[in-house]
């Protein structure tokens, strides 16, 4: 009878479209046209460290939202991480970007609060083995 293993292929990521938000007058956000606007650029660490964590046992997707102050700091207040990956890896996402540091989005060459997107996708194929 032959056995089947379980192999992580690839975990993928992705900027999610061109949206950028600015914010005016204190801590309304105003969403902006993305050509006015330049995405923040993510420095480092460049990905959430998964090495301690059990393999996906099904593809896996995670969605993060964060604003990005000026001086390149997550506003961690404004953290969004939704998908179907399990909560350990979430968790694992929110530790990340909270020690992440950007350099700012941009209006007319001055650093503003944009809003930074992540797409990450892991996919599991199942391999005969035998």
């Amino acid at each position: 009878m032959p056995t089947f293993s379980i192999a992580r292929v690839a975990l993928l990521f992705c900027l999610a479209g061109p949206i950028a938000a600015c914010a005016s007058g204190g801590a309304r956000e105003t969403e902006v046209a993305a050509s006015s606007v330049t995405r923040p650029v993510i420095l480092g660490p460049q990905y959430p460290d998964f090495s301690n964590l059990p393999p996906d046992r099904a593809s896996s997707q995670i969605e993060l939202r964060v604003m990005v102050n000026p001086d390149g700091s997550p506003d961690m207040s404004s953290v969004t991480v939704t998908g179907t990956s399990s909560a350990a890896r979430r968790d694992a996402v929110m530790t990340w970007i909270a020690r992440s540091r950007f350099k700012p989005g941009t209006q007319g060459g001055v650093p503003v609060r944009t809003e930074y997107q992540l797409r990450m996708k892991s996919k599991v194929e199942v391999r005969r083995v035998g």
